[in-house]
């Protein structure tokens, strides 16, 4: 261990029950100007805001009766929209075949920043191998990785890292994190090591950082939020350079992936040419996370390295969510460190004030979690695209599941194709693609089943009941609440702001949504209010 990591101090467990309210839908941008003549719904009495999927042919004529409201948002990531409508206008929208869905509040418990069985540890990009790549100029430089949490603060080892984002929780700033999470799960990503004199980095410290904010200080949001933050990374892709997604965050939905309207965005994402990082969860043998669960997707479980540089004494975090998924689904993918990991603190945040104890130094904190496993994955993803730029998402899947190296005694079904191995990943041959003859997700599934037991109905407190005790939410992790080690561990996705020049971008053109209206005027300005995300998922 680092002299440095000698010295760092151990936390106190503590469990802070925080209460998510996630529920009320986007406002919306103005409409993009139809080219077919326009129809106007009947429309009075109180609205809600809805979700809309199905056909192309449906959607079209859906959006004829509907885009003239303020609320439209266009969501071509999952072949959708979302609109405030009155019982009149979903009357008519169903009758159109389209599926119609409502989306709905959501209470979860925090999770625990509280202290695990080890000394707290940064050797996590030695253990990777992510030191091998530097030597040798490989630090991710010039690729865009783009992080939906709760903000991305601009301090300390982030400085000037953060080159572009949006505010989705109307605090005002994605540069500002006011929970924690965000900023952690940053620093394993690109974090510079400057506050350590280079004990402490992310595994790509070369890479740039694009902050999608969803939550502000009390952590809620709901799942469109989510898949518009998804619909925002694809719209600015281009611009940004964008070639990886990373959500530490989920539910614990069991909803069919082939109807999940969260499944549908991150398959929308991948569509579009992004390596989509997920993590799996922090509920153990309860099973992988939404959209986690996803076919598509890199999903990432927790390793524990035991604080040793070698590998042979590696096993799987008791609170890493295992496989099969609920359509049994093999996942996780692969696993990456995920205990007693150190990185970037955001001074002041809601987990800085409620974990003291967690602070290492001035600059950092700890944590474990697979919310803190995937974007070590997502950073060795942006070392492989320096290197090889032209790579396809698909071959980069095949090459890190081919590469991973197989930890002993532990089942498939909680490591996947093994640990992840930057070495043998930057000398791998391009593999074959695992996704190929997969289906796809088609986004018809109800929101609300979309996050599961995060349902108002039953709100889990602290550890005692059943479904919320012991390895799924235990002090090891963010495995929190249950946007599942996405934990997106509670207090409001509350917000106010999806304004404006954030959806004006280049991106959005016809080639990648086939479609076209997809014009710079059409994305400006929307007013996202209400927010409601942490509690469910900051695995």
């Amino acid at each position: 261990m680092l002299p440095l990591q000698r010295r760092l101090r151990r936390a106190v467990p503590t469990l802070v029950t925080l209460t998510l309210s996630l529920g009320v839908a986007p406002a919306a941008h103005a409409a993009a100007p139809d080219r077919v003549p326009s129809v106007t719904a009947t429309s009075s009495g109180p609205t809600t805001t809805i979700l809309v999927t199905g056909s192309a042919a449906a959607v079209l004529q859906g959006k004829q009766l509907v885009r003239h409201d303020s609320s439209f948002t266009d969501l071509p990531v999952i072949r959708g929209f979302s609109v405030k409508a009155s019982a009149a206008e979903r009357a008519q929208l169903i009758a159109l075949g389209l599926n119609v869905t409502e989306n709905v509040p959501v209470s979860v418990a925090d999770a625990d920043w509280g202290q695990d069985s080890h000394d707290a540890s940064a050797i996590y990009p030695q253990v990777d191998g992510a030191t091998s790549a530097w030597a040798n100029g490989i630090d991710g430089k010039g690729v865009g990785v783009a992080v939906i949490d709760t903000g991305i603060s601009d301090t300390g080892d982030l400085a000037g890292k953060v080159i572009d984002g949006y505010d989705f929780s109307g605090e005002g700033s994605y540069t500002t994190d006011s929970f924690g999470h965000g900023t952690f799960v940053a620093g394993t990503i690109a974090g510079s090591g400057t506050g350590s004199e280079g004990a402490i980095k992310g595994v790509a410290p070369g890479a740039n950082l694009v902050a999608l904010k969803v939550a502000g200080a009390d952590g809620s949001s709901d799942v469109l939020r989510v898949i518009t933050a998804v619909q925002w990374a694809v719209n600015h892709a281009a611009k940004d350079n964008i070639r990886v997604l990373n959500l530490s965050l989920g539910t614990d939905s069991t909803q069919d992936w082939r109807i999940d309207p969260l499944d549908a965005a991150v398959e929308g994402a991948w569509r579009a040419g992004l390596v989509v990082t997920v993590a799996a969860g922090n509920n153990g043998s309860g099973g992988i996370g939404k959209p986690a669960d996803d076919p598509y997707v890199i999903t990432v479980g927790a390793s524990d390295d035991g604080t040793t540089l070698g590998t042979d004494d590696d096993s799987i975090a008791p609170f890493s969510s295992t496989g099969p998924t609920a359509a049994g689904l093999a996942k996780p993918d692969l696993v990456a460190p995920g205990t007693h990991i150190v990185s970037s603190r955001s001074p002041g945040s809601t987990v800085d004030t409620t974990y003291p104890d967690s602070e290492v130094g001035s600059s950092y904190f700890r944590g474990s979690g697979t919310s803190f496993a995937a974007p070590q994955v997502a950073g060795a993803v942006a070392l492989l695209l320096q290197q090889r730029p032209n790579l396809t998402n698909n071959h980069i899947k095949g090459m890190l599941m081919r590469s991973a190296v197989p930890l002993p005694d532990a089942p498939t079904t909680a490591q996947g194709q093994g640990e992840l191995n930057i070495p043998a990943l930057l000398a791998a041959d391009t593999a074959p693609s695992p996704n190929k003859g997969l289906d796809t997700s088609d986004g018809s599934g109800s929101v609300a089943a979309s996050q599961g037991s995060l349902a108002d109905a039953g709100k889990p407190t602290g550890g005692d009941s059943t479904a919320w005790n012991s390895t799924a939410w235990n002090s090891t992790a963010w495995n929190s609440t249950a946007w599942n080690d996405a934990a997106w561990n509670s207090t409001a996705w509350n917000s106010t702001a999806w304004n404006s020049t954030a959806w004006n971008s280049t991106a959005w053109n016809s080639t990648a949504w086939n479609s076209t209206a997809w014009n710079s005027t059409a994305w400006n300005s929307i007013a996202w209010t209400s927010m409601g995300f942490w509690s469910t998922a900051w695995n």
